[in-house]
């Protein structure tokens, strides 16, 4: 894996996960709690023409990369905020061998 310049790492996101709270009525509902406040490089993707083509609507993919810590667990339940837009987790990337970076790949938006 190539190295990673430092100054690369430089964007502020917070990472969300949903946990159930109950209500008066006796029920659940989920709500965004503060996981992980870090910094992660930030790689937005554009899709082909082809794929635009198509696909009416589809929503743009992010790639964020943070670096490793052992004693964060990142799930596809989770969600991340940056400059005041919503990602879902569509797959998480872990440099096992290293342990230096992890790689969050993302999609535009709330998990439906």
């Amino acid at each position: 894996m190539k190295k990673q310049a430092a100054g690369l790492i430089n964007q502020k996101i917070s990472i969300y996960k949903y946990e159930d709270t109950p209500n008066d009525s006796g029920g659940s509902e989920p709500n965004e709690v503060l996981y992980w406040a870090t910094s992660s490089e930030v790689l937005l993707l554009k899709a082909s023409r082809n794929l635009e083509q198509n696909q009416e609507k589809l929503r743009p993919v992010a790639l964020f990369k943070c670096r490793y810590r052992d004693d964060k667990f990142l799930i596809a339940d989770m969600a991340i905020k940056w400059r005041g837009q919503s990602f879902s987790i569509i797959d998480v990337e872990i440099d096992y061998v290293y342990k230096e970076y992890i790689t969050i790949r993302c999609i535009s938006g709330k998990a439906p």
